[in-house]
Formats: structure tokens, C-alpha cells, sequence
């Protein structure tokens, strides 16, 4: 996946303040991210070259499932 640091950076803030976490400053977060080795300088997102981008990052899925609770669970 490849996503612009604003765009990230907006799902942060809304996953936080969400959740009841406080919220990094926007300086803090993509000094976070260049450290993990995925932010680059530039990139084609949407078939447009932008700058400040993520690559190799997708978000987690938060969709709870069902349980049968007849049915063991895979880590009983």
C-alpha cells in the first residue's frame, strides 16, 4: 500500500482520539515513521507523483467476528 504521510497521519488522529490516546505532534509521527523504513520522499499515489508517502504500510481491519461458542476456539 502506498498512502501520503497527511492522509496517514489523519487516520492517526481519528484512530486516537477514538480509542482515548493522546495524539503524537505531526513532526513526532513522520520522525516515527522514517525510522521504520517506509516513509519516502516522493511517490505515484492515484497515478499522481506527491510527496511524503508510505510504502509497504496497510491498516489493520478492526471487524470483530462472530463466535459460535459451541464451537472450540483455535487457541483452547
Amino acid at each position: 500500500m502506498i498512502e501520503t504521510i497527511s492522509n496517514l497521519y489523519e487516520k492517526y488522529e481519528e484512530w486516537c482520539n477514538d480509542n482515548g490516546f493522546h495524539t503524537e505532534n505531526k513532526r513526532n509521527f513522520i520522525d516515527d515513521v522514517k525510522s521504520k523504513n517506509i516513509y519516502k520522499a516522493s511517490g505515484t499515489v492515484n497515478g499522481k507523483t506527491v510527496r511524503n508517502i508510505i510504502r509497504g504500510y496497510d491498516f489493520a481491519i478492526e471487524d470483530f467476528i462472530e463466535v459460535d461458542e459451541s464451537e472450540p476456539l483455535p487457541f483452547d
